[in-house]
């Protein structure tokens, strides 16, 4: 697969008034479909699902992000509608039954490995001619799907799936759970790991919502145990270029906060190391990293 297919990725013909309608309303129309994401009682299990390869499409997001908004959440955050589509399999990373995200604006990133399990509802809606609409966030400096995970989703699209829409479901996941520190600092013996990229039984690009909240319920401990868990598994599942940095600088985040300056340059390091620059893509992030490692080298020097 050559990558230049997501660079001529274009959004499908359809009506974009009648998109912003279906997912405000989470009604589907004949060609479209949505879930009550934004409102109502499914709302309440919506979580922001990051997607992931965003940082090769940072123009076209910019861009996108600049124009009107085409709607906001109950949290007052402006969204603009996305499309879901069946992607390229990726020969680098060796992810497969990829999620693709498409605006007005072109191809914005895919949804994580972790959702490859509706992959047949996604073409299941493709040969009927429909479209699965989505509000598309800016959140912490990057773009996120709100989305539901696990049962909850899978009994959703069951639920609100259009009529004539039949699919046959894959291996599906467990239950995602409200993590805590007994849970999240399981013993060794407990993780499971079904191939290099995965932690605790879940890709580890799934777990960045549980990191947020552990750090947001004070549980910093924990979430420092998660992240260099997620750092080994993205080290492991580097294909040949950079292990993803979020985890880094979230970890370095921690550090800082908890006055470990010297734990948080290592971990900057140990990132710097494992990906010299010709193996690096471009990436807002990793700008982050070079800036925060500076300032903290500083900090250790006058100590």
């Amino acid at each position: 697969m050559s990558y230049a297919f997501y660079e001529d990725k274009t959004a499908p013909p359809m009506s974009w008034r009648e998109a912003r309608r279906a997912i405000r309303t989470g009604v589907a129309t004949n060609s479209l479909f949505s879930l009550p994401l934004l409102a109502g009682p499914l709302s309440e299990d919506v979580s922001d699902a990051p997607l992931m390869g965003t940082q090769h499409n940072e123009r076209r997001i910019e861009r996108l992000f600049r124009a009107k908004p085409d709607g906001y959440d109950s949290d007052g955050r402006s969204w603009k509608v996305g499309v879901l589509y069946a992607a390229p399999d990726d020969p680098v990373y060796q992810f497969e039954g990829l999620i693709g995200v498409v605006s007005v604006a072109g191809h914005l990133g895919c949804m994580m490995p972790g959702y490859h399990y509706i992959r047949p509802f996604i073409d299941a809606l493709a040969r009927r001619s429909m479209h699965f609409v989505v509000p598309v966030l800016e959140v912490d400096n990057d773009i996120a799907v709100p989305f539901l995970r696990g049962r909850v989703l899978r009994e959703a699209l069951e639920r609100l799936a259009p009529p004539g829409v039949t699919w046959e479901w894959p291996p599906w996941p467990e239950d995602t759970f409200t993590p805590t520190a007994d849970s999240i600092v399981a013993s060794s013996a407990s993780i499971v790991k079904t191939s290099a990229g995965y932690v605790r039984g879940r890709h580890y690009t799934e777990w960045n919502d549980d990191v947020r909240t552990l750090k947001r319920s004070g549980e910093l401990e924990a979430a420092l145990e998660l992240l260099y868990e997620c750092i080994e598994a993205a080290e492991r599942d580097r294909g040949g270029r950079e292990p993803a940095p979020w985890y880094t600088h979230e970890a370095a985040i921690i550090h800082r906060k908890r006055g470990e300056i010297p734990l948080e340059v290592a971990v900057m390091e140990r990132w710097e190391r494992a990906c010299p620059p010709p193996e690096r893509g471009p990436g807002a992030m990793q700008a982050k990293i070079a800036d925060r490692l500076e300032k903290a080298r500083r900090l250790l020097a006058e100590r």
